[in-house]
């Protein structure tokens, strides 16, 4: 099975939103072929929020805004 580049990603204490993302203390996935660099680079600056690149069999669950439409999507497969 192939690996899956994803951006890892913590909120430092309790939630905390970016880029359309909601994190906590437990760690979201988000791949990295399916966001743009700005929004890479936005929560990689956010001092709230700890992240690593790393690689990954499956990704752990992620679920961000679609903040055109109000609507929720899913970027992943839900398995942790």
């Amino acid at each position: 099975m192939a690996k899956i580049k994803v951006l890892r990603v913590v909120a430092k204490s309790g939630s905390f939103r970016r880029a359309g993302y909601q994190f906590t203390s437990d760690p979201t996935d988000i791949p990295l072929d399916g966001i743009k660099k700005e929004v890479r680079d936005a929560i990689q600056a956010e001092s709230a929020l700890l992240s690593l690149e790393t690689e990954v069999d499956d990704v752990i669950s992620t679920e961000s805004d679609d903040t055109e439409n109000g609507n929720k999507k899913s970027t992943s497969s839900g398995k942790k």
